[in-house]
């Protein structure tokens, strides 16, 4: 799990941290902190999901960043409230619009205002916002979060030696995902590109 603040500080850091020529899946997570599924989701599951994705899947926590001060927190700047928040990770309710509106400048599926895990291809040196899967994680909704959790855990499972939305989605079709999921969109280059291979979901 990382932070970002907005789309360059997010480009900026995949750009550092994977080479050119690699082909990654990134995770951006949209959720406002503000809201209780948002605290519970995290305060149960960030630890974990930091630790367990490792190498293999960076997930970024979109509009929020780290490492703030106690005294510079306000209405809006909130320091987030789990154990272990040793990074004083925090969430910025103006950095979370802003990453927002520029996502529905980018994605050819808009933000809803629900909590959101968006993966989306990484190559050629940056992330290409229109090849993505979108998954509403509050249509995922159960008791302790245990849909979600599993969603999560699959995927990061799957990222260990899938590489791109269409090789992940091949994969996660032989498995009990797409029978567990609610509420995923993929986005058009994507649909484009599982139609001309001739697989359905």
């Amino acid at each position: 799990m990382e932070v970002a603040l907005s789309i360059d500080l997010l480009n900026e850091r995949v750009c550092h941290e994977y080479d050119y020529g690699e082909k990654r899946i990134v995770g951006i997570i949209l959720a406002r902190y503000n809201i209780g599924l948002t605290k519970d989701v995290i305060s149960d599951c960030y630890e974990y999901w930091h630790l367990n994705t490792g190498k293999f899947l960076d997930i970024f926590l979109a509009g929020y960043g780290a490492y703030l001060c106690p005294d510079d927190q306000t209405s809006t700047k909130m320091i987030l409230d789990f154990s272990g928040n040793d990074d004083r990770i925090y969430f910025d309710l103006e950095a979370f619009i802003s990453i927002k509106n520029e996502f529905n400048q980018v994605c050819d599926k808009k933000y809803k205002d629900h909590v959101e895990l968006i993966l989306a291809n990484y190559y050629d040196g940056h992330i290409h916002f229109n090849e993505v899967l979108k998954i509403d994680l509050e249509k995922n909704l159960d008791k302790s979060y245990s849909k979600i959790r599993q969603l999560v855990e699959l995927i990061t499972n799957e990222c260990k030696s899938k590489h791109d939305i269409v090789s992940l989605i091949r994969q996660l079709k032989k498995t009990e995902f797409f029978d567990i999921i609610k509420g995923f969109k993929l986005s058009d280059v994507i649909n484009f590109t599982l139609a001309a291979a001739g697989i359905i979901i």
